[in-house]
Parts: structure tokens; C-alpha cells; sequence
């Protein structure tokens, strides 16, 4: 099989069993409510939509949901994006996604450490499907900064 049949069915997959789908359940911890953020966001012109929640304690993504519609490309991206970036701190993530973000622009490559998130290698030579898997990653980084603003920082 070849590696662009691979990365299909990658991005297959979690098109149709996505990871990490579905809303949070109101979450307490010991010291009161958890600081649950919800964002959402669309592409108007091809339909797709993403809303995300996720929880963040001690500068730490504890957990994160989506759900939306849209094409296989978007809901995959979220799918693998979710489990990518759960436990890990806020500023690694925010580096993870500018570092996707420009490698989907074409401003460095792709490398192995991306795991799942190689199968979008040859959409980035299709510019109006970018838009599609970078979605996820755009309405997480807008939760973030409205994270860190609530945080003060």
C-alpha cells in the first residue's frame, strides 16, 4: 500500500470514529467548578463547523471535546488534533499549532514527530482545502488566548 493510500485511510478513520467527540459533562473539581472554556468556529464557505470545550487546570488541557460537521478533512484534523494536544500544557500547545499552522502554509515540513498529523501532508498542495484542516486548530488557539486572558496572562 502506498503512503498517500495510508494517510487516506488515516484521515478516514477519524472522519468515521473521531476521537475525543462530544461535550464535556459539567465537571467539578475540589476547589469548585473547573474553568471550562467553549468556542466555536466555521469555514462560511464550504460549511464547516467545529465547537470545541475543553478544561484547563494548572496551566494544563485536562480534556477536550468536539463536536461539528463538515467535511472528512475538518473533522479529522480536530479528531487527531484533540488527541495531540490533551495533557499538555497550554504553551506547548500554542507552539504546536503556529508550528502546524505554518507547516500547512508551506514555511517548513513536515516531520515524524507529527504522527497522525502527517496524512494531511499532501492536502497542502491543495490551498482551499487548508482552510478545512486548520479550522480545529484556529478555534482551540482563539480558547487559549481566551484562557489566558481570563488567567491574566
Amino acid at each position: 500500500m502506498e503512503l498517500e493510500e495510508i494517510y487516506k485511510e488515516v484521515i478516514l478513520e477519524h472522519y468515521q470514529n473521531p476521537r475525543n467527540y462530544g461535550e464535556i459533562p459539567y465537571a467539578h473539581s475540589s476547589e469548585g467548578i473547573n474553568p471550562l472554556c467553549k468556542v466555536d468556529g466555521e469555514n462560511p464557505i464550504c460549511g464547516d463547523a467545529i465547537y470545541i470545550q475543553f478544561l484547563v487546570e494548572d496551566d494544563k488541557l485536562e480534556d477536550i471535546k468536539f463536536t461539528g460537521v463538515g467535511c472528512a478533512i475538518s473533522q479529522a484534523s480536530a479528531s487527531i488534533m484533540t488527541e495531540l494536544v490533551k495533557g499538555k500544557s497550554i504553551e506547548d500547545i500554542r507552539s504546536l499549532i503556529i508550528r502546524f499552522k505554518r507547516i500547512m502554509e508551506g514555511k517548513e515540513d513536515f516531520t515524524e514527530d507529527l504522527g497522525d498529523l502527517l496524512a494531511f501532508e499532501g492536502i497542502r498542495r491543495l490551498p482551499v482545502r487548508i482552510k478545512c484542516v486548520l479550522l480545529a486548530w484556529e478555534v482551540l488557539l482563539e480558547g487559549i488566548n481566551k484562557i489566558s486572558k481570563r488567567a491574566g496572562g
